[in-house]
């Protein structure tokens, strides 16, 4: 369930490093802009190649009315025709069950829709192609507060 905020404290940026092999160490960088709501509208994701900020991806987030969890989003890769639209479904506890991706590749749209299923202080998403097919699944642990405290290796289908 979403927690309550105030109006002080918003993520506005979110940076994270990949620590790969000597010296391909990968930095990135997701910036959030607000409505007046404090709803999360639009994302900028950017990674550093030699210390240059590149941007990568440009994605909207999409309410109705006054909503509070988004029904759909947007991500559109920069510099190339590459889009990809997640549609998203809840409960009536506003728990977010699956969702419905199309990746617009250039060569045709490719569709999946990953559930999500709750229990024992775990949260399983499986990822299912348009064919039937599954395509991956997940693990999350959950805390005491309803947070996710850490995610398993996901396993590819």
């Amino acid at each position: 369930m979403p927690s309550a905020h105030d109006s002080v404290t918003l993520l506005s940026k979110l940076v994270y490093f990949d620590e790969g092999a000597a010296n391909t160490d990968t930095s990135a960088l997701v910036t959030f802009q607000f409505d007046t709501l404090h709803r999360v509208t639009s994302t900028l994701g950017y990674y550093f190649d030699n210390n240059v900020r590149k941007l990568i991806d440009e994605g909207t987030l999409f309410y109705n009315g006054a909503d509070t969890l988004p029904y759909k989003s947007e991500d559109i890769e920069s510099g190339t025709p590459y889009k990809t639209t997640v549609f998203y479904f809840y409960d009536n506890n506003q728990v977010l069950r699956k969702d419905s991706v199309i990746a617009n590749r250039g060569s045709g749209n490719s569709r999946n829709v990953q559930v999500y299923t709750r229990s024992a202080g775990k949260i399983i998403s499986a990822s299912t192609a348009s064919d039937g097919s599954v395509q991956s699944t997940d693990t999350g642990y959950i805390a005491a507060n309803g947070n996710v405290e850490k995610v398993g290796k996901m396993i590819e289908g």
